[in-house]
C-alpha cells in the first residue's frame, strides 16, 4: 500500500529543477518561489538593494583609499563580497560621465579631454575600441613584463580594470574643482590627476607583488614603453589597412 508521502512527488526548484530538501535550492540557493504577499515582495527588494549598495560602497571605498586591495582580494578568490571589477568599472564610469556632463562640456578635465584627444573626436564606438585596444595591449605588456610571477593575463587585466576604475573616480573630482577654479591658467589642477594616477599604478602593483619602490617603478616605465609601441603599430596598422580598403 503506497502512503500519502509517498505518493506526493519531491518538489523542484522553479530556477534550476533541482529537488528541494529544505527552505533553499541546494544548487542554486534560491527559496522557493512561492505567491508572495506584497510586502514580502517589498522586503526581498530592498534587501537585495541593501546588499548591492553595501558591497558597492565597500568598493568604492576600497578602491580609492586602498591601491592593489580589491585586486589582491580578487587573486585570492575572496569574490562573493565584493563587487565585480567589470561591474565596478561600469558604476563609476556612469558617476563619472553623469558628473561631466552636469557640469557642461568645458569643465570636462584632463582625464576626458585626454580621453577626446585619443579618440580624436571620433564617433562613440570607435572611442570606446581604442580605450578598449589601450587596456588590452597594456595588460599583455604587463603580462609580459611580471611573467615570472605566474599570474595569467585576465588576472592582468583585472589589475588595470581596477586601475582604470579609480581613474574614472577621479575625473569627477577633477571636474568639479575645475568648475570651482575655472581660471587656472597653468592648468596645474588638472595635470595633477595623472600623476596621482601613476602612483596609484604603482602602490597597486607594489600591493599585488610585494616588490620594492625601486623595482616596481622600473617595470611600470617598461610596460609604458611596450604598451606605447604596441598601441602605436596597432593603430598604424589600423589606419594602413583602412586606406587600402
Amino acid at each position: 500500500m503506497t502512503t500519502a508521502s509517498s505518493s506526493q512527488a519531491q518538489p523542484t526548484c522553479e530556477n534550476c529543477g533541482a529537488e528541494l530538501f529544505g527552505p533553499f535550492c541546494a544548487e542554486c540557493g534560491q527559496a522557493p518561489a512561492s505567491p508572495q504577499p506584497l510586502w514580502v515582495f517589498l522586503r526581498e527588494s530592498l534587501e537585495e538593494l541593501a546588499s548591492l549598495d553595501g558591497r558597492l560602497i565597500r568598493g568604492l571605498k576600497d578602491l580609492a583609499l586602498r591601491p592593489g586591495y580589491l585586486t589582491e582580494e580578487y587573486l585570492r578568490g575572496r569574490r562573493v563580497t565584493h563587487i565585480h571589477p567589470v561591474r565596478l568599472i561600469i558604476v563609476v564610469s556612469l558617476i563619472a560621465y553623469s558628473v561631466s556632463a552636469a557640469f557642461g562640456p568645458d569643465q570636462s578635465g584632463l582625464l576626458f579631454g585626454l580621453t577626446g584627444i585619443l579618440t580624436g573626436d571620433r564617433p562613440g564606438w570607435i572611442g570606446l575600441f581604442i580605450v578598449v585596444l589601450i587596456l588590452t595591449l597594456t595588460a599583455a605588456a604587463q603580462r609580459l613584463v611580471y611573467w615570472r610571477s605566474g599570474r595569467l593575463y585576465v588576472e592582468q587585466a583585472v589589475l588595470l580594470l581596477h586601475v582604470t576604475s579609480f581613474a574614472m573616480l577621479l575625473a569627477p573630482i577633477e571636474v568639479v574643482v575645475l568648475s570651482v577654479l575655472p581660471d587656472d591658467p597653468t592648468g596645474s589642477l588638472g595635470a595633477v590627476a595623472l600623476p596621482i594616477l601613476g602612483v596609484y599604478w604603482v602602490l597597486a602593483l607594489r600591493k599585488v607583488y610585494s616588490e620594492s619602490l625601486t623595482l616596481t617603478l622600473g617595470r611600470v616605465v617598461l610596460v609604458v614603453i611596450l604598451a606605447t609601441g604596441a598601441v602605436l603599430a596597432a593603430l598604424t596598422g589600423l589606419v594602413a589597412l583602412g586606406i587600402r580598403g
